[in-house]
């Protein structure tokens, strides 16, 4: 199941989120995931959406969908835990 993202779900999906940064050698910590949650991609994007995906209720992964100047749509962060 995929259901747009509620408050409840922000620091489960930023704990995904770092974890998986941190296996691609990224140096974000948590907090900053968290705010990148909460504020989304200002500079260049029009629109983000996040998303929060789930299975029997448990939080299990993340998807975003950002909209650019043009209209173009991009899904980012497809990260399942």
């Amino acid at each position: 199941m995929v259901e747009e993202l509620s408050k409840g779900d922000t620091k489960k999906l930023a704990e995904i989120l770092f974890k998986y940064w941190k296996t691609r050698g990224m140096e974000y910590n948590l907090e900053w995931a968290e705010n990148y949650i909460k504020e989304g991609h200002k500079k260049e994007i029009i629109k983000d959406r996040f998303f929060t995906l789930k299975e029997n209720n448990e939080v299990i992964g993340v998807i975003a969908i950002v909209t650019y100047e043009g209209n173009i749509a991009e899904l980012r962060d497809f990260v399942v835990d």
